[in-house]
């Protein structure tokens, strides 16, 4: 079907069906052949349209007189397509004022969020942030963002391994989580030097309905944490933990966790390795468990074994990478 024939054929269909189109948006020329209808609410359709799609794109004029009365509706946005600055910037005038979830997610490329960028889509409405395979312009962003969103309840932030950017200042951190008591889940992702202020620390900590915390590449360096989490004590509302360190050092911020039932480990095999699988078995709500072992040195069966006191257990993942 010709592309003319398609935005003839959506245009004239019913709002109650368009609500519930998703298109498959190509860079090719459209047909409706291409189109899959789907149970999807109209956040759903409008993210797709909208967003993943170049704007120069003619179907982008079909929808063009609906994204004003519908704005206040889209809950949800998802850039996940090769762009520029001002493709991200296009739709920026709407209100947006029920947007609860925001994802960057750029996959072709080195892409600095810029402050326009944010200013554009970060509302006080937000709740769950997702920023993956990207680097921020700068680290005054990240108090404007949080200072905008007094309800977010996830902040992931994971850039790239080989990203250049700039990191995120420890310095702005405070100032995050005293503005963000909902808190609930935290990814960091190469964001703060190993050699933390331990006032830092007792900030996310600090956060009562802190549920999922997940320090990915050595974000803290751990004799800090540990010293942090003894001050604080126990950790009985963290529910989900994931840390790439070595195996003596999570043991000791392990012991602080006792109600963990989703545990994500990378580590090297070392001397202190079973005693490492002894801290995990002590863990009796533990549900899920992912052990990465980055060297080819092998695991005892009776280590493993341990792993039998976990009455809860139901997903058990051993990989290593070394071979």
């Amino acid at each position: 079907m010709e592309r003319s024939n398609c935005l003839q054929r959506i245009n004239e269909l019913p709002d109650e069906l368009l609500q519930n189109i998703l298109a498959c948006l190509q860079y090719d020329p459209i047909s409706l052949s291409q189109a899959r209808l789907v149970n999807k609410k109209w956040d759903d359709f409008a993210s797709d349209l909208f967003w993943r799609h170049p704007p120069s794109c003619a179907i982008l004029k079909v929808a063009r007189h609906k994204r004003q009365e519908r704005a206040n509706q889209i809950r949800s946005l998802f850039f996940h397509h090769r762009t520029a600055d001002r493709d991200l910037r296009v739709y920026s005038g709407l209100d947006l004022n029920q947007l609860t979830d925001l994802t960057f997610h750029f996959v072709s490329k080195p892409h600095y969020l810029t402050t326009a960028d944010l200013q554009a889509f970060i509302r006080p409405s937000l709740k769950h942030l997702s920023i993956l395979n990207s680097d921020w312009e700068g680290t005054n962003d990240f108090k404007f963002v949080l200072a905008r969103c007094p309800d977010l309840r996830t902040l992931i932030y994971a850039p790239r391994p080989e990203a250049s950017g700039p990191p995120i200042d420890p310095n702005d951190l405070p100032f995050f989580l005293q503005n963000c008591t909902r808190l609930e889940t935290l990814e960091m992702g190469r964001t703060l030097a190993e050699q933390t202020d331990p006032s830092l620390v007792y900030h996310f900590l600090s956060c009562e309905n802190l549920r999922d915390l997940r320090m990915q590449g050595h974000v803290f360096d751990m004799p800090t944490l540990h010293q942090a989490i003894q001050d604080q004590r126990m950790l009985p509302q963290l529910k989900s933990f994931s840390i790439v360190n070595p195996a003596r050092q999570i043991i000791n911020v392990l012991r602080y966790m006792p109600c963990l039932t989703e545990l994500v480990i990378t580590t090297a095999v070392d001397d202190d390795i079973s005693e490492l699988f002894v801290a995990i078995a002590q863990l009796e709500d533990l549900r899920k468990l992912h052990l990465t072992f980055s060297n080819q040195s092998g695991v005892l069966s009776t280590d493993i074994m341990l792993l039998s006191r976990l009455q809860h257990l139901r997903t058990l993942r051993i990989v290593h990478q070394g071979g």
